[in-house]
């Protein structure tokens, strides 16, 4: 009997034991609580870890305004009349061009044709477009009337180097040497341009070679200075002179070397050497 009653007294202080070490656990475990809640050095008390929960999100509310207790300001007032079409009644509408831009564009207004009044051209200008045919000329009165410059139809159709025109001319009676306001002929204005065919046929037709203009330039020298190789030949197959000077002394051989007229001072020297041999 005592063998069992000190087996059962080493059993309750095993379980007293036991007791006592989860009591002191508890009273341990709720001193740190005290402890933790006490802590100066929290501000806030947060709980213990085990308690924390994530709480649920609020559900999201649309916001709701007022829009009837909301009064524009003046400072912002909008009126539709102040927009080009002056219909819109909110400046939220789209604008919309007028119906007579459209209409236009998609070629749905009638549209008037401008008349387009021909303009008189001169007899002067159509012989230098070279578009005179003999029945023109025939009703003409004169065949060399002088423009506001002083130039002849036959001096504009030799510039422009139409050569039926200053054919027809020719065979209509037109004088061949008349002067220009500055002395110039048909065969000068024919030569500074570089129309080889139309000196050519002026000077089978009797033109004055070697005329001279108001300050002394010959034909040949017009040529020469614009480096028009073929026209110098011919004035100088028909006689030329290469010697003739202006009133500045130039030659035409000078007016080449001076202006590097490569081509019109070959010419020359070719026709110089054929003089010497």
């Amino acid at each position: 009997m005592d063998d069992q009653d000190d087996s059962s007294g080493e059993v309750d202080l095993t379980i007293s034991g036991r007791s006592s070490q989860s009591t002191s656990r508890s009273s341990v475990h709720s001193a740190s609580k005290v402890e933790r809640k006490s802590d100066p050095r929290c501000d806030r008390d947060y709980g213990p870890v085990v308690d924390v929960k994530p709480r649920p999100l609020p559900a999201l509310r649309p916001e709701v305004h007022d829009f009837k207790n909301i009064q524009s300001s003046p400072a912002i007032s909008w009126s539709g009349a102040n927009w080009p079409d002056g219909t819109r009644k909110s400046a939220f509408q789209p604008y919309r061009p007028s119906t007579l831009l459209t209409n236009l564009q998609r070629g749905n207004t009638q549209t008037q044709t401008p008349v387009i009044e021909k303009e008189e051209i001169s007899l002067h200008e159509r012989a230098g477009q070279g578009e005179i045919i003999e029945a023109e000329l025939q009703l003409e009165g004169k065949i060399d009337p002088p423009d506001e410059n002083g130039l002849t139809p036959l001096m504009w159709a030799a510039a422009y180097g139409q050569l039926s025109t200053v054919q027809l001319f020719l065979k209509h009676g037109a004088q061949i040497d008349k002067l220009g306001p500055e002395g110039e002929t048909p065969l000068l204005l024919a030569a500074a341009s570089g129309h080889h065919d139309v000196v050519r046929l002026l000077l089978n037709e009797g033109a004055a070679v070697n005329h001279a203009d108001d300050i002394g330039n010959t034909a040949l020298m017009y040529a020469a200075h614009g480096d028009h190789p073929h026209c110098v030949n011919e004035l100088l197959l028909h006689g030329a002179d290469f010697t003739a000077t202006n009133e500045n002394g130039d030659t035409a051989y000078t007016m080449v070397v001076r202006s590097n007229s490569h081509l019109a001072q070959a010419v020359i020297e070719n026709h110089l050497l054929s003089l010497l041999t």
